[in-house]
């Protein structure tokens, strides 16, 4: 195989955020052995005598099983949008509309993102009608 001669395909996306995130790592060595540190931060907001949410965690985990388990009977678009939805009403979303709007239209747009872009087969379901 000849470099170049073959369109890009999704084996080339992680070498090269490999290679970026060699390059931001020896950017930031080179700043601090410059001696060029930002401040120390306080440390994050979070309240250390609250219990932790199990309940939370169990439902993320059997979304996230749900959505595997789905995925061959449904397609990814409608698996992912129940996952998206859930994950977002689970972590606090209060605006039902928006959670509604975003998952729809995000496994939309990666579906034609990976399936275009990237020659990356994501399996459509219902929604094959929708590909062009």
């Amino acid at each position: 195989m000849n470099p170049g001669t073959e369109s890009q395909n999704p084996r080339a996306y992680p070498y090269l955020i490999g290679i970026l995130l060699v390059v931001a790592g020896i950017a930031v060595g080179t700043q601090v052995w410059r001696g060029k540190t930002a401040p120390a931060e306080e440390g994050e907001d979070i309240d250390t005598d609250q219990p932790t949410n199990w309940r939370g965690i169990a439902v993320l985990v059997a979304l996230f099983v749900v959505h595997a388990l789905l995925i061959d009977y449904i397609g990814w678009p409608l698996a992912a949008a129940l996952l998206f939805g859930g994950t977002a009403v689970t972590l606090g979303a209060r605006r039902w509309w928006a959670v509604v709007v975003a998952s729809l239209a995000l496994p939309i747009i990666l579906l034609y993102v990976f399936t275009y872009g990237l020659s990356v087969y994501l399996p459509p379901g219902p929604l094959k009608v929708l590909m062009w």
